[in-house]
């Protein structure tokens, strides 16, 4: 109503004629007579009520809340955890749809204060004694697990025979399963507590009496495994002097098979003996079987091969070097008698390298006679016989051409004389005769017959057959 009127007093204000003043004045004041005052009163009850209504939800879900972290914090099971928390959603729920259905503040505070105590009677007590007395019951289950457990490895370690080992776990087992079965009947700690520690006390009091025929076993067993041992090194030993040493690959295999198999009938023995002493004899027969396999024989045969072999090698590198060296004699510029003689030199230093490789003892010493004929014949040297042969090529080329120059003499002297043409024919061939021939004599002659050039034999006839010319009369 106080609205109605503010509006209308506002709305007169803006007005400025009297008769739309007077016009207004009777809506506003119709319109708040039209008012229905029970309506009105109704409402701000309604509202009033709805108010008290959502203090009264939020009071119940913060008395929820306390109680859910109650629940959350306490040391109870996932279970009763989940249990309790449903129960709290629900009484939760049940006030706050209480509250809302109730239609008046009176009934929305009962039932706030109904929800609320249900809340808070929720109690947590029997569970948390609940996990109390499962946790006792954990622990004290785990306490009689270790024991047995560390009661069963005392027996496993223990000399005594395999079937004393089975009945001592077997005592083990079955105090271990009463000791439980006691603790899960226990109705609160103490009693799970005291049902744990006389399990524990029963287990730790099974004796574990040693047997001397066990400590026997044990000590034959430990006996055979460090014969075997023994042998294996042994054959480790004896194998690494094949793998090392001079030896064919036959040799090689046949003396690892060998002690292979002498190792195989060494254990075989050891495993075979009933007492220590027993172990250490067929310990001893066994090393010193595979020890005493001798390999001298077949090293001196390997030795043999080799020094074949090097023989071989040696005397295929100085034939080869010989070989070379002829070639090179051979392609050389020199005089026959010189390849002739150098031939003969290398022949000689072959024989004479085969046989000192031949007569050698050693690999080393077939090597060492080889590589000294190989540089003996690769140090032959041709030069002074190509020197030779390039000087004798030298006088001969002088001695040619003192002979052609001096029958060309002869022929141009011959020109100028006034001969019978048939006679001059004659002359002519002469001269040339004689020049050809001493040309091809002067060609495989030694120095000793062209060198001075007066001692050509060719010149001398040539000179000779000047004084001939020139008795002939002319025509």
């Amino acid at each position: 109503m106080d609205r109605v009127r503010d509006n209308g007093i506002a709305e007169v204000n803006k007005l400025t004629k009297v008769p739309e003043i007077n016009n207004k004045k009777d809506q506003v004041i119709k319109a708040i007579k039209s008012i229905d005052l029970g309506s009105a009163l109704k409402s701000k009850a309604d509202k009033d009520l709805s108010s008290v209504k959502n203090k009264a939800i939020e009071d119940i879900k913060r008395a929820a809340e306390v109680k859910l972290r109650e629940i959350d914090n306490a040391n109870i099971s996932p279970e009763a955890k989940a249990r309790l928390r449903a129960g709290v959603e629900g009484e939760k729920n049940k006030g706050i749809d209480a509250v809302g259905k109730a239609t008046d503040t009176n009934t929305v505070n009962a039932e706030r204060d109904k929800a609320i105590h249900a809340i808070n009677a929720i109690s947590l007590d029997a569970d948390k004694a609940s996990k109390e007395l499962k946790d006792a019951k954990d622990r004290s289950i785990v306490a009689i697990i270790n024991a047995a457990n560390k009661k069963s490895n005392d027996i496993g370690r223990s000399d005594v025979l395999p079937e004393t080992k089975i009945r001592l776990r077997a005592m083990v087992e079955t105090e271990k399963n009463k000791g439980i079965d006691a603790v899960n009947r226990a109705n609160t700690v103490e009693s799970a507590k005291l049902e744990s520690d006389k399990a524990v006390k029963i287990i730790e009091s099974i004796v574990i009496e040693d047997d001397p025929r066990i400590k026997q076993e044990l000590e034959l067993k430990d006996a055979k495994i460090k014969a075997i041992e023994a042998i294996k090194k042994s054959v480790d030993s004896k194998n690494k002097e094949i793998d090392t040493a001079n030896l064919t690959p036959e040799a090689r295999e046949r003396l690892r098979l060998q002690v292979e198999a002498e190792r195989s009938k060494g254990i075989d023995g050891v495993k075979t003996s009933r007492d220590v002493a027993e172990v250490n004899t067929e310990r001893d027969k066994a090393i010193k079987v595979i020890e005493g396999i001798n390999l001298d024989k077949d090293k001196r045969e390997k030795a043999e091969l080799d020094l074949k072999d090097a023989k071989r090698l040696g005397i295929d590198a100085i034939e080869k070097a010989a070989r070379d060296k002829n070639k090179e004699i051979d392609d050389a510029d020199l005089l026959p008698e010189a390849k002739d003689r150098l031939h003969k030199q290398i022949e000689a230093e072959k024989i004479k390298g085969i046989d000192a490789v031949n007569k050698a003892m050693t690999v080393s010493g077939a090597k060492f006679e080889s590589d000294k004929a190989v540089n003996v014949i690769r140090a032959i040297s041709l030069d002074a016989d190509k020197k030779a042969k390039q000087d004798l090529d030298e006088v001969r080329r002088t001695a040619i051409k003192a002979v052609r120059d001096k029958g060309v003499e002869i022929l141009k002297d011959l020109e100028k004389r006034n001969l019978d043409p048939k006679e001059k024919s004659r002359l002519k061939d002469k001269i040339n005769e004689i020049v050809d021939t001493a040309v091809k004599n002067i060609g495989v002659a030694d120095r000793n017959g062209i060198d001075p050039i007066k001692k050509i034999k060719a010149i001398k006839d040539l000179e000779a057959l000047i004084l001939d010319i020139k008795k002939i009369r002319t025509r």
